[in-house]
């Protein structure tokens, strides 16, 4: 939403001064609606796909440490 606002002022102030026509406005204001859209619904994969991925990587610390201190009490064993 921070983000759109800037871009729709933007967007009907140039069309403003290249006196575009309504339909001309409407189009382009569309497209950038679009564009924000997207890039919202990439932020918000990108952020599950990290978060994934830091589950993922805690689970594998995890194993590694237990793997680590089975090792170690194997080794006691000796």
């Amino acid at each position: 939403m921070i983000l759109m606002v800037p871009l729709l002022l933007l967007a009907t102030l140039r069309c403003h001064a290249h006196g575009w026509t309504l339909g001309e406005a409407d189009t382009i204001i569309g497209i950038l609606l679009i564009l924000v859209a997207v890039l919202i619904v990439i932020v918000a994969i990108s952020m599950r796909h990290h978060k994934v991925l830091n589950r993922r990587n805690e689970q594998l610390l995890r194993i590694l440490n237990a793997l680590d201190d089975y090792r170690a009490i194997a080794g006691e064993g000796d």
